[in-house]
């Protein structure tokens, strides 16, 4: 009776309550207060409260997240609590690659700086150790029991603190990069790395590094901001407790992922079906102007490359995409989709782009791994003009976010894709794009602060692009797959990029088809591959190896000569009969050295 009752009171308040923020405190309480409740349930309970929640069309998204009642354990027998969690369905994959190939990097996320000036180290650990005191993902270990994964938030657990001193400075570059693709362990732990450089007189640098399964994008920005705000904060009073700098935090990420298992089930069924029904048609593998063929299993090995995009033409597409009542986002993500579409011819191209997975405010300030990746599966064909492209992907995107909660480790396991070692599911390429950091934001007294190279150089894609907008130009950063791609194809690939961007810029009505890559890139790839035909192949091979073994099946085997022969002379007789380019010609004979003289000779004949 008191779960009916609670859900009673549940559906009649938050009738009345926006989903994300409440504008009525009265409403905001209540809700509040039903969440707690909730939460005070035994699982049981709340189990039914959530069958007849969805029965009766209550969102529970409309609920604040709180911690739920739960038991604790000691840590390994010390005097510090753990708190135990269920991963949160994204984690849940990264746990499963992790354990694949535990000394990867490619899941590391790394951000280095250059502090110049007079830096106070003892403030600089003091606001770091406030920081993950502060947020219980980066105090995170996973265990595993009878086949299931959980995430261990100790109280006490530490980071990795560690200081150097360069004597060559040209070593840095190595020294970060060296650090950013150091593996974690995830068991053990810590997964916060960080390391400060000396590289001169009141000059270092700083290396922050983080695994992807307790962060994300958005996290590392909050954690650099937070970062300095405590650095602030430290310095003006060295005797002071660092846990009043920054407003509290309610919650952690844990408490995130409980609540997101809670309501894995019934809440995101009809997204679920949205994204079923989207991608549930099959589509060939995007084609790409790769430098070599792709491997049985992939890479993590990766380059990138960047340009910029000046103000005058960032500016015009700003004025396009108002123009065309769409955004900034939707203008790139089309060029980015009509250049695809050109390599490839394919009417049907699907690009991966980041979500956030903040919909919540309480989860804004958290450093955790909420980000999940949407697949936008854009309609395009030579025959679009832009402003169409523009229209249908606009909508698609609103679409894609307005379904965005479904994990994309759950739309795998729904469609039952087969895995690839040698390619991503579902996607090969992504597009992302960014506000650039404030400096403001990142500001530290009496240090000038600017980003240093030496990342992780990996790559979890074909071709990644990521936008920067600094509210000016914008810069272009891609990110390829070094097993498949040289440096020079995506330095080629980002101009022909900046002509889409430039041609669509100057009108929509333009069709795609229409859209015009650089002239010399033109000429490049099509003095890129030379051409020779199998058939002058073969007879080139036969004059110099006449008696050479070509072929052998079974007890049968042809020389080069005999091949070449037998093969030339099937070709005559196609000719003869009318066959030529683009003939379709059936061949219906049993395996041995016949199927391949009369394939060789239907090629020759076209």
């Amino acid at each position: 009776m008191q779960t009916e009752n609670m859900l009673t009171t549940t559906r009649n308040e938050l009738a009345t309550a926006p989903a994300a923020a409440v504008a009525d405190a009265g409403a905001a309480s209540q809700a509040l207060t039903i969440a707690r409740k909730y939460a005070a349930l035994s699982p049981e309970r709340r189990r039914r409260f959530r069958e007849k929640a969805v029965e009766q069309g209550v969102d529970p998204a409309r609920l604040p997240i709180v911690p739920l009642l739960r038991d604790t354990d000691e840590a390994g027998g010390s005097a510090s609590t753990a708190r135990y969690y269920p991963l949160a369905p994204a984690q849940e994959r990264l746990w499963f690659l992790w354990k694949l190939d535990p000394l990867s990097p490619a899941y590391n996320l790394s951000r280095a700086v250059r502090l110049t000036g007079r830096l106070d180290v003892r403030a600089l650990r003091r606001a770091f150790d406030a920081l993950v005191a502060r947020h219980g993902a980066l105090r995170t270990r996973f265990v595993e029991t009878r086949g299931v994964a959980a995430q261990c938030i100790a109280d006490d657990a530490g980071y990795l603190w560690r200081e150097h001193a360069l004597d060559d400075p040209a070593q840095l570059r190595d020294t970060l990069r060296a650090a950013a693709r150091e593996p974690f362990d995830l068991v053990q732990g810590p997964l916060l790395r960080v390391d400060l450089i000396a590289v001169g007189a009141d000059r270092h640098a700083l290396s922050i590094v983080v695994h992807h399964i307790v962060s994300d994008g958005w996290s590392q920005s909050l954690l650099v901001r937070e970062l300095t705000a405590l650095y602030r904060a430290a310095l003006a009073d060295e005797g002071a407790a660092l846990s009043s700098a920054l407003p509290p935090v309610e919650i952690h990420f844990g408490d995130v992922a409980a609540w997101q298992n809670e309501w894995r089930d019934g809440a995101l069924a009809d997204d679920l079906a949205y994204w079923t029904e989207r991608l549930g048609v099959e589509r060939p593998a995007l084609e790409l102007p790769l430098d070599r063929p792709r491997a049985a299993v992939r890479g993590i090995e990766g380059g990138r490359s960047r340009c910029d995009v000046d103000p005058q033409l960032a500016d015009r597409l700003r004025e396009l995409a108002r123009a065309q009542r769409t955004t900034l986002f939707t203008v790139l993500l089309g060029a980015y989709a009509a250049l695809l579409y050109r390599y490839g011819g394919q009417s049907g191209v699907r690009i991966g782009v980041p979500s956030a997975g903040r919909q919540r405010s309480e989860t804004e300030g958290l450093i955790g791994f909420f980000v999940n990746t949407l697949v936008i599966d854009v309609d395009v064909d030579g025959a679009m003009p832009c402003g169409t492209l523009l229209a249908g992907l606009h909508a698609r995107v609103l679409e894609a976010h307005a379904h965005q909660a479904v994990p994309f480790s759950r739309i795998l396991d729904a469609l039952r894709i087969e895995r690839d070692l040698g390619r991503s599911p579902l996607f090969q390429v992504m597009f992302n794009l960014e506000q650039a950091t404030s400096e403001a934001s990142v500001a530290m007294p009496g240090l000038v602060v600017e980003p240093e190279a030496g990342g992780t150089d990996t790559a979890r894609f074909d071709l990644v692009l990521n936008v920067v907008d600094d509210g000016c130009g914008l810069r272009l950063m891609f990110n390829y797959a070094a097993d498949v791609f040289d440096a020079r194809t995506v330095e080629r690939i980002a101009s022909q990029y900046e002509a889409i961007l430039a041609q669509m810029a100057e009108g929509v009505e333009r069709r795609v088809g229409a859209l015009l890559l650089p002239a010399e890139h033109r000429e490049a790839s099509l003095q890129r591959y030379p051409f020779e035909s199998l058939g002058a192949a073969l007879a080139a091979q036969a004059r110099r190896t006449p008696d050479a073994l070509a072929l052998r099946c079974e007890d049968a085997s042809l020389t080069y000569a005999q091949l070449e022969a037998w093969s030339a002379a099937l070709a005559a007789r196609l000719v003869a009969r009318g066959v030529g380019a683009e003939r379709r010609v059936g061949l219906c004979v049993t395996r041995g050295p016949a199927l391949v003289a009369a394939l060789l000779g239907i090629i020759r004949s076209g």
